[in-house]
């Protein structure tokens, strides 16, 4: 995951991370500047939907207390 340059020398920089959904996403992005600055972006954005949706086990199957 991370920035990178499908064609060197080109100049245009693409973002590639995965997703909340375990889908992987990419995006044309522009210069490396602001393609390190979208990565941060959404790698928050994923981790934030992943922290909200986290998923808890159903009670038949939680640890009780005895």
């Amino acid at each position: 995951m991370g920035v990178f340059e499908q064609d060197k020398g080109s100049g245009v920089w693409w973002v590639r991370y995965t997703g909340a959904d375990g889908k992987i996403h990419r995006e044309k992005v522009g210069q490396k500047s602001v393609a390190k600055q979208i990565y941060l972006k959404r790698k928050n954005q994923v981790r934030e939907e992943h922290d909200q949706s986290s998923l808890r086990l159903p009670s038949k199957l939680r640890w009780t207390s005895a």
